[in-house]
């Protein structure tokens, strides 16, 4: 009768780990995923307007990042990020970079910064 109890204990860890990666790795999928859409977006939209002279760069730059936050829900609070908005050529450049903390207990190690992974993402679009 106590066989049983004793294997449970012995799995339950290991599978609860497991459990644990399946979702944190799903998680920073996600995560990557909303960057990558969040970039597009942003750049699709600035290259609309990058050439509208009633609009000072300042407030293109602005309306380019309010659209990433919209879409990859950013907090103004939120230190954990970087974007940068450039013009090369004909093409505007928008890149997002963003520090992912796992919520993987006792995997700190494996990264740098606190268990942080850098993920990032740069998206090109013709100005037009």
């Amino acid at each position: 009768k106590g066989q049983a109890l004793y294997e449970f204990a012995l799995v339950l860890p290991l599978f609860l780990l497991i459990l644990m990666a399946i979702i944190s790795v799903g998680l920073l999928i996600y995560t990557k995923t909303s960057i990558v859409y969040a970039c597009s977006q942003g750049a699709e939209v600035g290259a609309e307007i990058w050439l509208d002279t009633e609009r000072t760069e300042e407030e293109k730059k602005t309306l380019i990042e309010e659209t990433v936050k919209k879409v990859f829900r950013m907090e103004e609070s939120d230190t954990h990020r970087t974007l940068t908005i450039t013009q090369d050529g004909q093409d505007l450049v928008v890149k997002l970079e963003y520090d992912y903390t796992l919520a993987l207990p006792f995997v700190e190690f494996l990264f740098d910064d606190d268990g942080a992974i850098n993920l990032e993402h740069e998206a090109r679009y013709a100005i037009h």
